[in-house]
């Protein structure tokens, strides 16, 4: 499969994992796994960096984000590249999500944190008062509503 075909430079992609959507913006720049290079921001990273499309995407399905920006797609790449090195990552304060959002000139916020926020500890305290308080049930609940929240909200 030629992914370039397939993804330009400058879109947004998505990539689901259990319990989040992880975002990234296709790079101009081939990698040595011969796909195009992404720009993220990542834990695992911790910050804003271009990588190759294996390591970012781990294996998993992609699929074009449906995020919509004024923006063309040369000036969202120009954008995500000035980020690099220059934000540090934080799953509450700039994830992949704020990242993608930003570079697309929205508000740098996340969905998946903000519906999260509220979704998993009203599940978890729910689960908490039916099940008597087993905490087995209780954190399992939590992180099915995660998965199942951030999944709901991932553009």
């Amino acid at each position: 499969m030629n992914l370039q075909q397939i993804f330009s430079a400058g879109w947004i992609i998505k990539i689901r994992y259990s319990t989040y959507t992880h975002y990234a913006v296709v790079s101009d720049r081939i990698g040595e796994d011969g796909f195009p290079m992404v720009i993220d921001n990542s834990a695992a990273e911790g910050t804003v960096t271009e990588r190759l499309w294996s390591e970012a995407t781990a294996g998993r399905p992609v699929s074009l984000s449906q995020m919509v920006s004024d923006f063309s797609p040369r000036e969202v790449l120009a954008c995500a590249k000035s980020l690099i090195g220059q934000i540090p990552y934080s799953a509450i304060n700039f994830n992949c999500e704020s990242f993608v959002r930003k570079v697309l000139g929205l508000p740098s916020t996340s969905k998946q944190v903000v519906a999260s926020a509220i979704t998993v500890p009203t599940a978890m305290y729910a689960a908490h008062k039916v099940f008597n308080g087993n905490v087995w049930v209780t954190g399992l609940v939590g992180l099915l509503a995660l998965g199942a929240t951030t999944y709901a909200v991932a553009e």
